[in-house]
């Protein structure tokens, strides 16, 4: 957090990060007390501001074609919701196609990419266009990675090459592991993860 907005009744209403992206607080907060009371409210705000700002995109992906959903989001909802959905997606061809799929997939991945490179050499802010910038460097890693696992034969879930790899989902229901609950974005690696 670089700046908060302040209402003229000094409710906080939201917080602005130092690129000038600006996330909206779930609820209004008020400076009451010690800076050190209201600053460890701020902070947890922040979390379920960020928490709730992907639960919204996360929803709002299934609904905007993606050219548009890039330009309506934070820089790092982009990043944490397009790795969820890519996750998500190669998951569903493992299971439904095995590694056929994964062929068809990656010129989707492609596609995808390609899109990103025409809206970011366009017209967009300079604060888009540094989102889109994170954001391409991602989809990059992600096609390379798809490529990786068609070429190397990957066909279940299960597959060291598959697991290994950082995924994101977003929970639905409690995680049976006690690693998170419903709402949170869960980071997964192997059989570890942590909440976003």
């Amino acid at each position: 957090i670089d700046k908060l907005t302040f209402e003229p009744d000094l409710a906080m209403t939201a917080m602005i990060s130092g690129e000038g992206e600006t996330v909206p607080f779930t609820k209004k907060l008020y400076p009451k007390g010690g800076v050190e009371y209201w600053m460890s409210d701020v902070m947890s705000e922040m979390k379920a501001s960020v928490r709730q700002s992907l639960i919204d995109a996360t929803a709002d992906y299934k609904e905007t074609p993606r050219t548009e959903w890039v330009l309506k989001w934070p820089g790092q909802t982009l990043i944490a919701v397009s790795q969820i959905y890519w996750t998500m997606e190669v998951d569903h061809e493992l299971r439904t196609g095995g590694n056929a799929a994964l062929h068809d997939y990656f010129g989707k991945v492609h596609e995808q990419l390609l899109a990103l490179t025409k809206i970011v050499s366009g017209r967009v802010t300079k604060l888009q266009r540094k989102a889109l910038g994170a954001l391409i460097t991602i989809d990059v890693h992600a096609r390379d990675v798809t490529q990786s696992l068609r070429d190397s034969g990957v066909s279940q879930v299960t597959d060291f090459a598959w697991i290994s790899q950082l995924r994101y989902a977003l929970q639905d229901g409690d995680d049976p592991s006690g690693v998170g609950v419903a709402g949170d974005t869960l980071v997964k690696q192997l059989d570890g993860g942590f909440v976003y």
